[in-house]
């Protein structure tokens, strides 16, 4: 696994719903709907619009951004992408 995708759709009612997925390869529907793409491997910000307006293209300002909301996952993506984290990895003497 090494994208990290965001897709905002909109409800009838005017407000956004806000999908995620988590893909090994890239495909052309991918660039064409999502939002946000996030590559865990090279760590780049390869797309980046939030309800049609341009976003920064930055990726400490991305983790910042998504982090608490998806934890879990791109912890789950940078062990996969990088190896474990040493510093959860290391026993305590």
């Amino acid at each position: 696994m090494r994208y990290f995708i965001i897709k905002y759709l909109q409800r009838a009612n005017g407000q956004y719903d806000e999908v995620s997925e988590i893909a090994k390869k890239l495909r052309l529907s991918h660039r064409q709907s999502a939002g946000v793409i996030l590559d865990f491997k090279n760590l780049q910000v390869l797309q980046a619009y939030v309800n049609g307006v341009s976003a920064p293209r930055d990726w400490d300002i991305m983790m910042q951004t998504y982090m608490p909301h998806y934890r879990q996952q791109f912890k789950m993506l940078l062990n996969h992408n990088h190896g474990p984290d040493p510093q959860e990895t290391a026993v305590a003497p």
